[in-house]
């Protein structure tokens, strides 16, 4: 766990917080992308509405 003086007093942890960020980001986009394609390839409607969490989770992130 990272403390609150580490993260005071050291640049590079920050800048490794941020590039995990957005590496966390890219990947739930990926993920998010994959989801809804199979969704569109194996269920009908909107993927709000659909009866599997997955898709309405991605419905969710997507806005």
């Amino acid at each position: 766990m990272i403390t609150h003086t580490e993260l005071d007093t050291n640049t590079e942890t920050w800048q490794q917080l941020l590039n995990d960020k957005h590496t966390a980001e890219r990947d739930l986009d990926t993920l998010a992308t994959r989801v809804m394609r199979d969704h569109d390839d194996n269920h009908v409607g909107n993927l709000r509405w659909c009866p599997s969490e997955a898709c309405r989770m991605v419905a969710e992130r997507l806005g």
